[in-house]
């Protein structure tokens, strides 16, 4: 099963995932929020036989890390650091990129919560930690 970035599942909005071949199978992490409780999730996709395994026929995923304490953003800051732990963790999954990929995965899921009155011209660039 594929859920797709950006698309919500089991209450959770999928912020970033990322799923690669290594050594004959497929490892794959995923970084998930709970829009109303500001709640964040990292979790590990199940190791497969292609891209579309990671999550079992009811969506499940293998393991997570919740982060629930009282300030949202701390929340994501601290999910962040274990979602690039992960990554690394799988296999082929992180790559040089992967820090800038996620940070603006999570940049771009936050701008779209803010209203803006009329459409805005946005740039944004990656600075670092």
């Amino acid at each position: 099963m594929r859920i797709k970035t950006g698309g919500k599942h089991q209450g959770w909005t999928v912020v970033h995932q990322a799923r690669r071949a290594w050594r004959g199978s497929f490892e794959g992490v995923w970084l998930g929020v709970e829009e109303s409780s500001g709640h964040w999730m990292v979790g590990r996709q199940h190791d497969g036989q292609s891209m579309d395994d990671g999550f079992d026929a009811d969506g499940n995923w293998a393991t997570s890390r919740h982060f629930r304490e009282g300030n949202e953003y701390l929340n994501m800051r601290r999910a962040l650091a274990a979602y690039d732990e992960e990554a690394q963790n799988a296999s082929d999954v992180w790559n040089g990129m992967w820090d800038q990929r996620a940070h603006e995965a999570v940049a771009r899921h936050l701008a779209q919560r803010v209203p803006f009155p009329a459409p805005v011209q946005l740039s944004a660039g990656w600075i670092g930690r």
